[in-house]
């Protein structure tokens, strides 16, 4: 037989609740407030003082424009002996490219320009450089033809005719030659390259330009035993060409 089941136990029994509070009683109405206070009207502004009107400015009276001066003459450039000296120091030594730069800045700085121009000439020369030679020499006798100094033109002419002479301009260089005068030169130069164009007319199938060179030659050197010789064969070859 199963076993007999035991009686369930008996409810604890249920707590009472407490009753709930009364509810605290509504408060009184506050009171009316009182109106706030009527704020006081502001005070009316100060008026603004008046400005006084400026004065009128004076009308700016335009300047009286000065008479310009006459430009003052240019004084010619002061010689600049240290560059000149060091260009004639070296065509002394045969340094003739450094001596032609040297006369080159000599001139374009304006240090005795004809001076300059003739020592420039002379180099090129040496250079074998004739057609620069010509415009140098050429630029002496155009811009100062007699300004510094007196010999400068018969210098000009006497490197213009060694010049045109190399470049084989003969009758050019006869012109320059004749327009020399002789004092102002090296006679012995001067009778040399008159020789060399003498016999430039004679190599040239020219006798009697080579004659006539001689014989102006001979007025310079009348004793000179070369130019008598010269002018001698010059005559023969003359009367025995056709």
């Amino acid at each position: 037989p199963a076993p007999k089941p035991e009686p369930a136990p008996e409810p604890e029994p249920v707590p009472e609740l407490e009753p709930a509070p009364e509810p605290a009683p509504a408060p009184e109405p506050a009171s009316e407030p009182q109106p706030a206070p009527k704020p006081e009207p502001a005070p009316e502004p100060e008026p603004v003082p008046e400005l006084e009107s400026a004065p009128e400015p004076e009308p700016v009276r335009e300047p009286e424009l000065a008479t310009e001066p006459e430009p003052a003459p240019e004084p010619e450039p002061a010689p600049k002996p240290n560059l000149l000296a060091a260009a004639i120091a070296h065509l002394q030594s045969a340094r003739f490219e450094e001596a032609a730069e040297a006369f080159w800045q000599a001139a374009q700085s304006g240090a005795a320009p004809g001076l300059a121009r003739l020592g420039l000439g002379a180099c090129l020369l040496h250079l074998q450089q004739p057609e620069a030679a010509v415009q140098a020499f050429e630029e002496v006798l155009h811009q100062s033809p007699r300004a510094a100094n007196d010999e400068w033109p018969d210098r000009a002419r006497f490197g213009l005719a060694t010049a045109l002479q190399q470049l084989g301009r003969f009758k050019e260089a006869e012109e320059a030659w004749r327009r020399i005068r002789p004092q102002c030169v090296d006679s012995a130069e001067f009778i040399n390259n008159f020789t060399a164009l003498g016999a430039a007319y004679y190599d040239a199938g020219l006798f009697a330009d080579a004659q006539r060179i001689f014989r102006a030659a001979l007025e310079v050197e009348p004793e000179n035993a070369d130019l008598k010789l010269r002018l001698q064969t010059a005559e023969r070859a003359a009367a025995t060409s056709p």
